[in-house]
């Protein structure tokens, strides 16, 4: 006990000691503010905050949030990188993905400061991310789940903007509240976008609209009185601020007054717009003009099986029409009019998701999908198949016999087994235990032993060991010792 006292005092020391040498590098520390850093020779990549902290990427779909390429990163001296405490993780950029957890079904989009939103449907996700939303989920382990929480849910695509959200959150340290948000020019961003997408939106009804011969008059004039008319002394001065818009071009299809056949496509201001509409024109380009709105067949494309795990999958396909969706499926090889397993979503739309769920493990499934805009207008594809996962792996190994051997006046060898393929890792101190040193090899073995080097003589050290088998599944062991020689 006199021993271990006397340490605690000598290693208290110390650390006082070494606080007063690392007073004056503490400039260089703030060198890296805002920089991503890693350490020679190694892997790991951190972010250095404004607080001077280094903040952890868990993984590359993090980093990838945030930056394009590795071209930003500097390697820096083991000292200076230690020389910055672990703050804690990364999350991912708002906005810029979508998440779930390996045991929940649930797809949350993430918002700032690591606020997650459960996106209650389909329908929302494919409103707010467009008809590949599913491409951008990250099945994150439980353990990761920690570095968020979960906030109010999204309901509908009006709840929630990914373009917003990413605007506002230009950096990591905005992410931590580190600095003070600009938000002035983001507003005057946030409405031109607003305008846009109204803009897109009404020229697509309309010119299917026109495409079924229907009337399409004043369709519109809504969106125009927001987005370009400034002239009305009753407007707020919101509104008036986004004047500049009414010289923002707009294509619409020029309905000459009594002469429908001579319909063409032209540019115009947005205070000609207004006047356009109201006798009779659309906006958007004219049925037939550039080929890309003349009818088209309904068709059958780019249908692909994705997020297939031992129970379930995703099915998706695109359509040249809105239309809705179904799915046939069986371990056999099927068609359309036999097959017994069905999935299916009544949506009308062109970018179709159908989850199947309560499949059998290592299993191959054949299946075919279609698609009916109504009773003369249906398609179907072709038979393909996929084959599940096998039941995940989430026992960890089982370590037993931890030995000590060949202790010597500076090292020392930690062997032990494991039931399983695994990792190796010791970590160990003189003191406390905690993560002061450790040495690994990732070689997946199950007879594992570590050396340990330049250990002071005459000293007691104490130690874990661990082992992570290939599915990530981590095991340590009970804390022990043993005492370097003379």
């Amino acid at each position: 006990m006199r021993k271990v006292l006397i340490l605690v005092i000598m290693f208290s020391f110390l650390m006082w000691g070494w606080g007063i040498m690392l007073t004056a590098p503490a400039e260089a520390a703030a060198d890296n503010t805002g920089k991503v850093i890693k350490g020679k020779g190694m892997s790991t990549l951190y972010y250095v905050g404004e607080d001077g902290k280094r903040y952890v990427f868990p993984n590359d779909k993090t980093y990838f949030s945030w930056f394009e390429d590795f071209s930003g990163v500097e390697e820096v001296d083991d000292e200076d990188l230690y020389d910055y405490q672990l703050g804690g993780n990364v999350r991912y950029k708002p906005g810029a993905l979508l998440v779930k957890i390996q045991t929940d079904p649930k797809v949350y989009a993430v918002g700032q400061n690591g606020k997650l939103h459960w996106i209650v449907s389909e329908a929302v996700a494919r409103g707010l991310y467009g008809a590949n939303w599913n491409l951008l989920i990250d099945d994150v382990p439980d353990s990761f789940f920690t570095n968020y929480m979960v906030d109010d849910p999204i309901e509908n695509d009006e709840e929630f903007d990914p373009e917003e959200e990413e605007d506002e959150i230009p950096t990591i340290s905005y992410n931590r509240g580190f600095k003070t948000r600009l938000i002035k020019q983001y507003q005057e961003s946030k409405m031109e976008r607003s305008c846009q997408r109204l803009e897109g939106f009404i020229a697509r009804v309309q010119t299917r609209l026109a495409r079924w011969g229907l009337e399409t008059d004043e369709l519109g004039a809504d969106y125009l009185d927001q987005c370009f008319d400034n002239t009305d002394e009753n407007q707020n001065q919101a509104h008036k601020r986004w004047g500049w818009l009414k010289d923002h071009k707009v294509e619409i299809c020029h309905v000459p007054p009594g002469d429908p056949e001579n319909a063409h496509s032209i540019w115009v201001s947005g205070a000609a717009t207004k006047a356009h509409l109201a006798k009779g024109s659309y906006l958007g380009p004219c049925v037939g003009d550039g080929g890309d709105d003349d009818p088209v067949e309904l068709e059958i494309s780019d249908l692909t099986v994705v997020d297939v795990t031992d129970v379930s999958a995703t099915v998706t396909w695109t359509t040249t029409l809105d239309s809705d969706s179904l799915v046939v499926y069986s371990t056999e090889e099927l068609d359309v009019a036999t097959a017994t397993s069905t999935e299916s979503d009544p949506t009308m739309v062109t970018g179709h998701f159908v989850s199947l769920s309560g499949l059998a493990p290592e299993t191959t499934y054949y299946l075919m999908v279609k698609s009916t805009v109504d009773a003369s207008t249906t398609v179907e594809s072709s038979q393909t198949s996929f084959t599940t996962l096998a039941v995940p792996d989430t026992t960890a190994p089982i370590i037993t016999d931890v030995a000590t051997s060949s202790v010597a006046t500076s090292s020392a060898v930690i062997g032990w087994t494991t039931d399983e393929a695994a990792t190796s890792k010791v970590i160990y101190a003189t003191v406390s235990l905690g993560s002061d040193f450790d040495v690994s090899d990732s070689s997946l073995v199950t007879s594992h032993s570590l050396e340990l080097t330049g250990l002071a003589t005459s000293t007691e050290y104490f130690f874990i060991v661990e082992s992570e088998d290939e599915a990530g599944n981590a095991a340590t062991s009970t804390e022990d010792s043993f005492t370097t020689g003379s």
